[in-house]
């Protein structure tokens, strides 16, 4: 019913006249959900936390990754693996994940 006529014109400027208009909200949409990602993922990472408060070394951070990627045991969490190699106390891990 709506093609019964020879108005393509009309479709083809009404689709690119969408598009303009919507295209600046999804952009402002995906920028602003990719900063809330980046904070969640920056929240996440108890390594750069750990380095932050100046309980461990990049080079201590560096081999727990090494260690935690290679390790045939089980997966463990980075934060576990600082308190069983004497890295940092449960207390002070606790505090960090505040």
């Amino acid at each position: 019913m709506l093609l019964d006529h020879s108005y393509w014109s009309l479709y083809l400027w009404a689709s690119l006249t969408l598009t303009i208009s919507v295209a600046p909200l999804v952009h402002v949409l995906a920028q602003s959900a990719a900063e809330a990602s980046r904070q969640v993922l920056a929240q996440r990472r108890i390594g750069h936390r750990l380095i932050r408060a100046g309980l461990i070394s990049r080079k201590q951070l560096d081999e727990l990754l090494d260690l935690q990627a290679t390790s045939e045991e089980a997966w463990q969490r980075l934060g576990d693996l600082a308190v069983q190699h004497g890295y940092v106390s449960t207390h002070q891990l606790t505090e960090v994940r505040r």
